[in-house]
């Protein structure tokens, strides 16, 4: 039940991008999109999500998170702005609320590349000068830009979370033809880079086209437990 939450919270990455004519002119689209998960592994749990792209004043973006299950509810946002196709995240923040969990918060706010401050739970941390640096949210519509518009294979990021500044890594493995409920779609795979022997294995599908959502993620853990989330309903205004 834990990692069904976990799995939902922190790898289900969907973003949208609006195609337009030079590679700088390239804007983010306001959107909303849904999703259905579940878990495979001798026991059937489900659950839907929502997320949604808003455009605030004074070029300032926010991309919220909304997930239900039988067990908690989740709430996660992100307030960023964007340069030069680089997001910079100024406040995160996350809540998961539940009956039978014990409830968690999280809060960071990045006042620039030189400090950056978390709290989680009960605990608080400060980073000094690590450098561009995203949270749970933004990396994810990271990924999505760069796989877009750029012609690299392999994504690294750095993201603060749970008292230190992590490194992730992501590559381009193929392109797939898929079909959803939103149609037959052509997607680019995406894989996290684990180090060492890790077993888990994580996987993402996310569309060729214009505004390049995530269609489909597949999670498989040393144990054969599976985890899949796809694409229900998209939005864009």
């Amino acid at each position: 039940m834990k990692q069904f939450i976990c799995v939902l919270t922190n790898l289900i990455a969907l973003s949208c991008y609006a195609e337009t004519t030079s590679l700088s002119s390239h804007q983010l689209v306001p959107h909303k999109a849904h999703y259905e998960a579940h878990i495979d592994h001798g026991l059937s749990l489900s659950g839907t999500a929502t997320r949604e792209l808003r455009k605030l004043e004074n070029d300032a973006w926010l991309y919220t998170f909304y997930v239900d299950t039988l067990p908690a509810t989740i709430h996660e946002q992100s307030t960023f702005s964007i340069t030069d196709q680089m997001i910079t995240p100024s406040l995160y923040s996350y809540a998961l609320e539940g009956t039978f969990i014990k409830n968690r918060y999280q809060r960071v706010e990045f006042f620039d590349d030189t400090k950056i401050k978390e709290r989680y739970k009960k605990k608080e941390w400060t980073y000094t000068n690590a450098g561009p640096t995203l949270d749970r949210l933004s990396y994810q519509l990271q990924i999505q830009l760069d796989n877009a518009f750029s012609n690299a294979d392999e994504f690294d990021y750095q993201v603060a979370h749970k008292g230190s500044i992590r490194k992730y890594r992501f590559k381009a493995i193929g392109e797939q033809t898929i079909e959803t409920k939103i149609g037959t779609k052509t997607a680019t795979i995406i894989e996290k880079v684990r180090e060492g022997e890790a077993q888990r294995e994580t996987k993402f599908w996310i569309d060729t086209e214009s505004p390049y959502a995530l269609l489909k993620f597949i999670q498989t853990e040393s144990d054969g437990e599976k985890y899949e989330i796809n694409i229900t309903r998209l939005e864009t205004n």
